[in-house]
């Protein structure tokens, strides 16, 4: 499956290593010719923490990863991977630390959906607004839901 990484890894970033496809210039989706064809694994930058059950999603240029949970701990953490600095930067927590959460980028904010927190399963929603480095309360999903996932059409 991933047998082009440099070194095998946990899928959810367990040691806090960082890699990233390298996709050639001219094979990037939507560039002419481009079908999008996987060139070569990248190591960056290591996340600032060892996490896994978080919810990743890319938004203007930047990928940004919430929550998750580590030998036990869940956490309401949030931080930015810019691949131009090949750097990550803490930003505001959520309200509620969460794993197995999902998320999507929309209008240039970041909204979190369900998960898991302390209390079990929930239906609360975040909004995040990376101009404001500020989160909001969304309104909740009609029921709670963990394990989901979250596109932005």
């Amino acid at each position: 499956m991933c047998e082009n990484v440099l070194e095998p890894r946990s899928v959810c970033a367990w040691h806090a290593q960082g890699y990233i496809v390298d996709v050639p210039p001219g094979e990037r989706e939507g560039e002419s010719g481009g079908g999008g064809q996987i060139d070569s694994w990248q190591r960056v930058a290591s996340m600032p923490q060892g996490n896994c059950q978080h919810a990743a999603v890319a938004m203007a240029g930047k990928i940004y990863v919430t929550g998750g949970a580590n030998r036990g701990s869940t956490w309401n953490s949030v931080c930015v991977y810019d691949p131009q600095a090949d750097a990550w930067t803490q930003l505001a927590s959520m309200g509620t630390p969460r794993h197995v959460h999902a998320s999507a980028a929309v209008g240039g904010k970041l909204y979190v959906f369900g998960g898991l927190g302390a209390g079990g399963r929930l239906s609360t929603v975040e909004v995040y607004d990376p101009a404001s480095d500020t989160w909001v309360q969304g309104s909740s999903l009609t029921s709670a839901r963990e394990s989901a996932v979250a596109v932005a059409l």
